[in-house]
């Protein structure tokens, strides 16, 4: 029964735990053929005008049109995140979130909005052509399904889910950079970035073209990978390098890169990328690095900030609790704790982090954050940027930047700003504007002077003295504007952030092939001009977006319901004709989704329907299946669920929930009332988390047969890399029948599995039992450790290994399990996470009394 209902279902919640829902109220409207879904408070007019044209033009480059409709969901502003996705699983979709003005520095661009639709959409054409004549056919079958197969035959209804995402995040920053809006090919952290993994080797096939966990971590795809873009598309222009995604979706088996690109380009992969980092080296020969005394070394970079005499840097290993680091003087602390990725801040004692949280169960706000995770009040909804001395913040107001950043004090709007903002002892603000390629520094409201460019922020100020960064020939540098003179603070290529310690001394940020280093260096003006941009040669223009009169309606999302795909699996044994299929229906946003089953197995055939509701607060799930076979038990059953948030605030989230599920091939019928509270803190690519605590209780009624039980789990990190978990269990029932399946059941599964909160796994215990009580208790220890075994031309590579020994203890005489496992995290075909266990299991209360099982764990 297991697997079958892992089949009905699995499919909806894979697809519809990966969106992040708007809130309700929306409108539906369609625009010359693209679908667009979001709230009333959103000017649909500007997206859906820029959208347009973006997609005329790439209709054009890549050399096809869409097989499907595009369907756009723009969340509301009770989702803040600085975020976007696009996807063709379930739909053809993008999601754009509108909190991105905080990192307007990083970006390097004029407009939010517009950067992540060029972004976006660029992925919606890398992803959706299917040349081949096998893909074709099986998508007009089975839909948006990734993968499938026929005997040992592998189909590809969406060919190009197979290619790397240095190629996709790569090509959609090269056309993000390319629109008149900025884009981070223009940064000059971006470049110095590029050039340090060039000299030290690290643009290599193997180490470009797979998920690897080393630095510079994802970062890698896009800002490497768009260079490389730009590499090509000037060797071989901006459409031969967009329709490469066409091409590739040619082949039947799309796993062949060198030889597609061969055939596009005419030289193969590897070539191409030893001849680019030839280039770089070449060209950017005469770069350097800052030098000064080190201070701390980290793996993750956020904006430094003063507050009073203290200069604070969010420092950490990506494995691990963050920490604050604060210099004051000579002296150098650090306050380690769950601090969120932020630009740092302290007020009244206490330390914060400006980022993106859930606040509640419907509600992901920017503000500042502490410790815990919780939200300082009057920050809700805010990128803070600065304190005036009489406490009012400076900030970006995010539900009005969605195009650029609204810069508040206090409760009185500003103006809008092309860069972070830095204020000064005086209360002065320093920022640039965007005019074009024209970046323009401003002193409150007076311009000072402008460069051509698109990066550069104030990094300090000391009375007429104002520091910047920006970009040099080499990368990003330091810069004074000083009575109207510009000088070079320092001839570091790879400095990216600063904060002066003194009138002679700065405390810089920089960055290498292995990370960022915070150093001490004395300030060296000398004469200098900040280079004017080399704009993209196939640079495009967008027409400013025209006030449209567009027509919505209501979206209502059950007559929404669109049909994406078809899973199937077939095969034959002993002459008979064995399948699987699932037929899948979900709304463009994701509140709604159901499925269509079959299964057909030597014994038995089961139909059944799921759905999913999440369109309210309650998420209802609900299963009902059929069975035709001859056992003498029932041949229905059916689960039934609601699932109500209590909290969802920081690190801890609550749960109540109701259950009532009945399976056809058991006598159990439990009806189960649960509340389930977490505390889960994971930061970085850490394997575990940092510290979870979990405890679940639930009271069922099985047949009038009261059942109540306790889990609780407990998961702290030691250490780099080490962890230890403990594990309590308590069950109790009132009676206790193994005819009658009632009780505690001791299930001898070697899934790792349990169909409900009434079974425990017992491995190698060889039939099923039932028990009046039943307590556990488990404690495991594990260590991971990086094995970048990366492989290019295989289909298979191992980034980590995890060696773990687990004792588990049963309150019924002799019931223990002793567990020693590796897990190896491989990857395959250089993109696919597979997390694999072979554990070693001694079970002295077995027949064998020991097993060993190997599992997938996705």
């Amino acid at each position: 029964m297991r697997e079958i209902i892992a089949f009905i279902m699995v499919p909806i919640i894979s697809l519809s735990d990966k969106l992040i829902l708007p809130e309700q109220n929306l409108s539906i409207a369609d625009y010359r053929g693209l679908e667009y879904i979001y709230p009333e408070e959103i000017n649909i007019s500007k997206i859906a005008d820029i959208q347009a044209q973006i997609v005329d033009i790439y209709r054009e480059e890549f050399g096809f049109n869409l097989d499907s409709r595009l369907s756009i969901t723009v969340n509301s502003n009770s989702d803040q995140r600085a975020n976007a996705l696009s996807t063709q699983i379930p739909l053809n979709s993008q999601f754009l979130y509108l909190g991105g003005s905080n990192y307007i520095d990083y970006f390097c661009s004029s407009s939010w909005i517009e950067s992540i639709i060029i972004h976006e959409t660029a992925h919606n054409f890398q992803l959706n052509p299917k040349e081949s004549g096998i893909s074709k056919m099986a998508h007009r079958v089975l839909g948006n399904t990734p993968f499938t197969h026929i005997g040992i035959l592998p189909i590809f209804p969406i060919p190009n889910i197979m290619i790397n995402p240095f190629l996709l995040e790569g090509n959609a920053v090269l056309n993000e950079s390319r629109f008149g809006n900025g884009g981070r090919l223009y940064s000059g952290y971006a470049l110095a970035e590029l050039i340090e993994m060039a000299n030290g080797g690290l643009i290599t096939p193997e180490l470009t073209y797979n998920s690897t966990l080393e630095f510079p971590y994802g970062e890698k795809s896009y800002l490497i990978g768009g260079f490389f873009q730009k590499f090509l598309a000037d060797r071989y222009g901006i459409d031969r390098v967009n329709s490469y995604f066409k091409s590739y979706s040619k082949q039947t088996i799309p796993i062949y890169l060198n030889k597609t690109f061969k055939e596009h380009f005419g030289s193969d992969f590897e070539t191409l990328l030893s001849k680019f980092v030839a280039s770089i080296k070449s060209r950017y020969s005469h770069y350097r690095r800052g030098e000064g005394r080190a201070v701390v070394e980290s793996q993750i970079f956020l904006p430094m900030n003063r507050c009073g005499d203290e200069i604070l840097m969010l420092v950490g290993n990506f494995r691990d609790y963050p920490a604050i680091a604060s210099l004051k003087g000579d002296s150098l602390k650090f306050y380690r704790g769950s601090f969120r990725r932020g630009k740092p801040f302290k007020i009244g004692g206490e330390y914060y982090t400006q980022s993106a949280v859930q606040i509640s169960p419907k509600e992901i706000k920017q503000g500042l954050f502490n410790i815990d995770g919780d939200i300082r009040e009057g920050t809700e909804g805010r990128a803070i940027e600065a304190i005036l001395p009489d406490g009012r913040f400076i900030y970006f107001n995010i539900s009005e930047s969605m195009d650029k950043p609204h810069i508040y004090l206090g409760d009185s709007f500003y103006g809008t700003s092309s860069s972070s903002i830095f204020l000064d002892n005086g209360g002065n603000l320093y920022y640039f504007k965007q005019r074009g390629s024209e970046r323009t520094l401003y002193k409150n409201r007076e311009a000072l002077f402008s460069y051509r460019g698109y990066y550069g922020f104030v990094a300090d100020v000391d009375g007429d003295k104002i520091y910047l960064i920006a970009p040099t020939e080499n990368g990003s540098g330091l810069y004074i504007f000083d009575g109207g003179e510009l000088k070079r603070g320092l001839s570091g290529d790879n400095i990216i952030d600063m904060k002066l310690i003194s009138s002679e001394e700065a405390l810089i940020a920089t960055i290498s092939s292995s990370g960022y280093s915070y150093l001490i260096s004395n300030i060296e003006p000398t004469i200098s001009t900040i280079p004017d941009v080399e704009e993209i040669k196939f640079k495009r223009n967008i027409v400013d977006a025209k006030d449209l009169n567009i027509e919505s309606k209501e979206y209502i999302p059950i007559e929404n319901l669109r049909y994406s795909s078809l899973n199937q699996n077939f095969r034959v044994d002993g002459g008979e004709t064995l399948f699987n299929l699932n037929i899948n229906f979900i709304d463009p946003v994701g509140y709604n989704s159901a499925t269509i089953s079959i299964f057909r197995d030597d014994s038995k055939l089961v139909g059944g329907v799921g759905y999913i509701d999440r369109e309210n607060i309650v998420e209802f799930t609900g299963e009902l299946y059929g069975a035709d076979y001859d056992s003498g038990e029932d041949s229905f059953g059916y689960r039934l669920n609601l699932n109500y948030p209590i909290t969802e605030k920081g690190y801890y989230s609550a749960y109540l929930g109701i259950s009532y599920q009945k399976e056809y091939d058991s006598l159990q019928r439990p009806a189960t009332l649960y509340l389930n509270m977490v505390d889960s803190r994971v930061f970085g690519i850490s394997r575990y988390p940092s510290y979870l605590s979990g405890m679940e209780i639930f009271l069922a009624d099985d047949r009038d047969n009261f059942i109540y039980g306790l889990n609780y789990r407990r998961v702290q990190q030691f250490g780099e890399q080490n962890f230890i978990s403990l594990n309590f269990q308590s069950i109790n029932s009132d009676r206790v029948s193994q005819k009658g399946e009632m009780g505690v059941k001791l299930s001898g599964s070697l899934d790792g599995q349990t169909q409900n909160r009434l079974e425990v796994e017992a491995p190698n215990i060889g039939r099923d039992l039932y028990v009046k009580s039943l307590n556990s208790f488990e404690v495991g220890l594990y260590r991971s450790f990086d094995t970048p075994i990366y492989n290019f031309s295989l289909p298979i590579s191992l980034r980590r290994t995890t060696i773990y020994s687990k004792y588990k203890r049963f309150n019924i005489d002799d019931f223990s399990q002793t567990t020693f496992g590796v897990e190896g995290d491989f990857l395959l075909f250089n993109n696919f996470t597979l997390p694999v266990k072979f554990e070693y299991i001694r079970t002295p209360y077995g027949m064998d009394e020991s097993l060993f099982r190997v599992r997938v764990t996705i």
